[in-house]
Protein backbone atom coordinates (compact mmCIF):
# COMPACT_ATOMS: atom_id res chain seq x y z
CA UNK A 1 0.00 0.00 0.00
CA UNK A 2 2.85 2.92 0.90
CA UNK A 3 4.07 2.79 -2.22
CA UNK A 4 0.94 2.32 -4.55
CA UNK A 5 -1.79 3.04 -2.21
CA UNK A 6 -3.78 5.55 -4.12
CA UNK A 7 -3.48 3.82 -7.55
CA UNK A 8 -4.73 0.26 -5.76
CA UNK A 9 -7.68 2.12 -4.30
CA UNK A 10 -8.77 3.51 -7.63
CA UNK A 11 -8.38 -0.11 -8.92
CA UNK A 12 -10.62 -1.99 -6.50
CA UNK A 13 -13.14 0.50 -6.88
CA UNK A 14 -13.23 0.55 -10.80
CA UNK A 15 -13.77 -3.38 -9.96
CA UNK A 16 -16.53 -2.87 -6.96
CA UNK A 17 -14.05 -4.51 -4.88
CA UNK A 18 -12.64 -3.46 -1.08
CA UNK A 19 -8.73 -3.15 -0.41
CA UNK A 20 -8.36 -4.77 2.64
CA UNK A 21 -5.94 -3.05 5.02
CA UNK A 22 -7.14 -2.34 8.36
CA UNK A 23 -3.99 -3.94 10.23
CA UNK A 24 -1.36 -2.59 8.63
CA UNK A 25 -2.38 0.48 10.52
CA UNK A 26 -2.41 1.02 14.18
CA UNK A 27 -2.12 -2.85 15.08
CA UNK A 28 -5.31 -4.33 16.22
CA UNK A 29 -7.20 -0.87 16.56
CA UNK A 30 -10.18 -0.50 14.19
CA UNK A 31 -9.50 2.77 12.41
CA UNK A 32 -10.21 2.41 8.34
CA UNK A 33 -13.07 1.18 8.80
CA UNK A 34 -14.98 3.93 10.71
CA UNK A 35 -12.89 5.86 8.80
CA UNK A 36 -14.39 5.32 5.82
CA UNK A 37 -17.86 4.29 6.82
CA UNK A 38 -19.43 5.68 10.63
CA UNK A 39 -17.66 8.68 10.16
CA UNK A 40 -17.82 9.61 6.49
CA UNK A 41 -19.93 11.99 6.81
CA UNK A 42 -18.12 14.13 9.31
CA UNK A 43 -15.70 16.81 8.57
CA UNK A 44 -13.04 15.35 10.06
CA UNK A 45 -10.09 18.20 10.95
CA UNK A 46 -7.63 16.10 13.42
CA UNK A 47 -6.53 13.16 13.93
CA UNK A 48 -3.75 12.15 16.24
CA UNK A 49 -2.62 9.04 17.59
CA UNK A 50 0.47 6.55 18.66
CA UNK A 51 0.52 4.30 16.02
CA UNK A 52 4.15 2.78 16.23
CA UNK A 53 3.98 0.06 18.77
CA UNK A 54 8.02 -0.08 18.67
CA UNK A 55 8.52 3.49 19.37
CA UNK A 56 6.05 2.98 21.88
CA UNK A 57 7.66 0.29 23.70
CA UNK A 58 10.54 2.29 23.50
CA UNK A 59 9.86 5.41 25.35
CA UNK A 60 7.42 3.63 27.84
CA UNK A 61 10.58 1.84 28.67
CA UNK A 62 12.82 4.89 29.09
CA UNK A 63 10.47 6.73 30.84
CA UNK A 64 9.14 3.88 33.38
CA UNK A 65 12.72 2.53 33.83
CA UNK A 66 14.72 4.92 33.01
CA UNK A 67 16.26 2.66 30.35
CA UNK A 68 18.30 4.67 27.78
CA UNK A 69 17.35 4.74 24.26
CA UNK A 70 20.01 1.45 22.98
CA UNK A 71 19.03 -0.71 26.23
CA UNK A 72 14.92 -0.03 25.48
CA UNK A 73 15.85 -0.48 21.20
CA UNK A 74 17.77 -4.08 22.57
CA UNK A 75 14.79 -4.61 25.00
CA UNK A 76 12.29 -4.38 21.52
CA UNK A 77 14.49 -6.17 19.54
CA UNK A 78 14.81 -9.11 21.78
CA UNK A 79 11.06 -9.22 22.19
CA UNK A 80 10.58 -8.97 18.66
CA UNK A 81 8.41 -5.84 18.62
CA UNK A 82 11.92 -4.20 16.54
CA UNK A 83 12.90 -5.24 13.38
CA UNK A 84 16.20 -6.28 13.02
CA UNK A 85 16.99 -3.11 11.23
CA UNK A 86 14.88 -0.84 13.55
CA UNK A 87 15.52 2.22 11.42
CA UNK A 88 11.66 2.75 9.65
CA UNK A 89 10.17 2.73 13.54
CA UNK A 90 12.84 4.72 15.47
CA UNK A 91 13.17 7.51 13.09
CA UNK A 92 9.58 8.12 12.04
CA UNK A 93 9.40 6.16 8.63
CA UNK A 94 7.04 3.51 9.62
CA UNK A 95 4.54 6.21 11.60
CA UNK A 96 4.37 8.50 8.54
CA UNK A 97 3.60 6.33 6.30
CA UNK A 98 0.62 4.95 8.47
CA UNK A 99 0.06 9.36 8.96
CA UNK A 100 -0.52 9.28 4.89
CA UNK A 101 -2.99 6.68 4.90
CA UNK A 102 -4.94 7.59 7.73
CA UNK A 103 -4.85 11.49 6.63
CA UNK A 104 -6.25 10.56 2.83
CA UNK A 105 -9.09 8.65 3.96
CA UNK A 106 -9.74 10.82 6.95
CA UNK A 107 -9.51 14.05 4.17
CA UNK A 108 -10.53 12.53 1.12
CA UNK A 109 -7.68 13.36 -0.06
CA UNK A 110 -4.39 11.42 -1.28
CA UNK A 111 -1.60 12.32 0.98
CA UNK A 112 1.81 11.22 0.06
CA UNK A 113 4.48 10.27 2.29
CA UNK A 114 6.96 12.27 0.70
CA UNK A 115 4.50 15.08 2.13
CA UNK A 116 4.57 14.03 5.62
CA UNK A 117 7.30 15.35 8.06
CA UNK A 118 8.79 13.07 10.02
CA UNK A 119 11.15 13.30 12.63
CA UNK A 120 11.75 9.84 14.95
CA UNK A 121 13.25 9.17 18.63
CA UNK A 122 16.41 8.49 18.55
CA UNK A 123 17.70 11.53 19.42
CA UNK A 124 15.66 11.64 22.96
CA UNK A 125 18.00 11.91 25.96
CA UNK A 126 17.77 11.12 29.64
CA UNK A 127 17.91 14.44 30.06
CA UNK A 128 14.83 15.02 27.52
CA UNK A 129 12.99 12.66 30.12
CA UNK A 130 13.85 14.15 33.08
CA UNK A 131 12.68 17.46 32.10
CA UNK A 132 9.38 15.80 30.75
CA UNK A 133 9.08 14.38 34.26
CA UNK A 134 9.69 17.26 35.99
CA UNK A 135 6.63 19.15 34.60
CA UNK A 136 4.43 15.61 34.95
CA UNK A 137 4.60 15.03 31.45
CA UNK A 138 5.49 12.08 28.79
CA UNK A 139 7.09 12.55 25.58
CA UNK A 140 5.10 10.02 22.44
CA UNK A 141 5.89 9.92 19.23
CA UNK A 142 2.32 11.02 17.44
CA UNK A 143 1.28 10.77 13.79
CA UNK A 144 -0.68 14.12 13.69
CA UNK A 145 -2.72 15.50 10.48
CA UNK A 146 -5.12 18.42 10.70
CA UNK A 147 -7.04 19.51 7.84
CA UNK A 148 -6.70 23.20 7.54
CA UNK A 149 -7.70 26.16 5.29
CA UNK A 150 -4.28 26.17 4.01
CA UNK A 151 -4.47 22.54 2.72
CA UNK A 152 -3.24 19.76 4.95
CA UNK A 153 -0.71 19.34 7.27
CA UNK A 154 1.10 15.93 8.41
CA UNK A 155 3.72 14.98 10.28
CA UNK A 156 5.14 12.50 12.84
CA UNK A 157 7.40 13.85 15.95
CA UNK A 158 7.94 13.80 19.66
CA UNK A 159 5.57 15.43 21.22
CA UNK A 160 5.61 16.39 25.15
CA UNK A 161 1.87 15.53 26.56
CA UNK A 162 0.71 16.55 29.77
CA UNK A 163 -0.56 13.78 32.41
CA UNK A 164 -4.02 14.75 31.38
CA UNK A 165 -4.13 13.68 27.60
CA UNK A 166 -5.74 10.15 27.21
CA UNK A 167 -2.56 9.58 24.85
CA UNK A 168 -0.15 10.29 27.73
CA UNK A 169 -1.54 6.61 29.52
CA UNK A 170 -0.54 4.59 25.97
CA UNK A 171 1.75 2.23 27.34
CA UNK A 172 4.33 0.01 26.10
CA UNK A 173 3.31 -1.78 22.30
CA UNK A 174 -0.13 -0.27 22.23
CA UNK A 175 -1.47 2.27 20.11
CA UNK A 176 -4.07 4.93 20.28
CA UNK A 177 -5.80 7.16 17.52
CA UNK A 178 -8.51 10.20 17.94
CA UNK A 179 -10.23 11.73 15.56
CA UNK A 180 -11.74 15.11 15.93
CA UNK A 181 -14.42 16.58 13.74
CA UNK A 182 -17.78 18.48 13.47
CA UNK A 183 -19.64 15.58 14.48
CA UNK A 184 -17.43 13.85 17.03
CA UNK A 185 -15.29 15.31 19.65
CA UNK A 186 -12.12 12.98 20.39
Amino acid sequence: YRQHGGELLDLAAAHGCDLLFEASVAGAIPIIRPLKQCLAGNEISEVMGIVNGTTNYILTKMFEENMDFKTALAKATELGYAEADPTADVEGLDAGRKAAILSSIAFHSRVQFKDVYTEGITKITAEDIAYAKEFDCVIKLLAVAHNTDKGIEVGVYPVLLGKEHPLSSVRDSFNAVFVHGDAVDD
